[in-house]
């Protein structure tokens, strides 16, 4: 796999691929786990405080972050706008027409989950890779 390093050895790289393999027939029960996990939360009082500027920019792992348009907890091309100012490295998407609840319904949820898994596959594993 391209990417930051090279694999500690072909024994960690074959135990990648493999745990790989088997995330996509794990994939539909831990959704469904996921999902029946996220009816029962309540968010805690107050509110976590938005991260500062300068907290951003020492985030140095990639970052996905995925809007919904349509949110009401937020306005997305602002969060967005900032977020592309201060991650130095980040990927960003909005989806149009949905909702804060984008993964898990509406007619966009497949593609959402198709963007997570492709970013995942994107970057290799930091636990894996030997230091450069």
């Amino acid at each position: 796999m391209a990417g930051i390093g090279q694999w500690k050895s072909k024994a960690a790289q074959d135990a990648y691929m493999k745990a790989y393999a088997s995330l996509s027939k794990l994939w539909t029960i831990r959704y469904i786990e996921f999902a029946k996990a996220g009816l029962g939360y309540r968010t805690r009082t107050p509110w976590p405080q938005r991260l500062k500027d300068e907290e951003l920019q020492a985030i140095t792992a990639p970052a996905l972050l995925i809007y919904g348009s349509e949110t009401v907890l937020g306005n997305p091309e602002r969060a967005a706008a900032r977020a592309r100012r201060h991650l130095p490295d980040c990927e960003v998407e909005i989806y149009p027409g949905a909702n804060h609840g984008l993964l898990f319904h509406g007619p966009g949820k497949d593609a959402v989950l198709d963007r997570i898994l492709a970013f995942a596959r994107s970057h290799e594993p930091a636990d894996l890779l030997t230091a450069e």
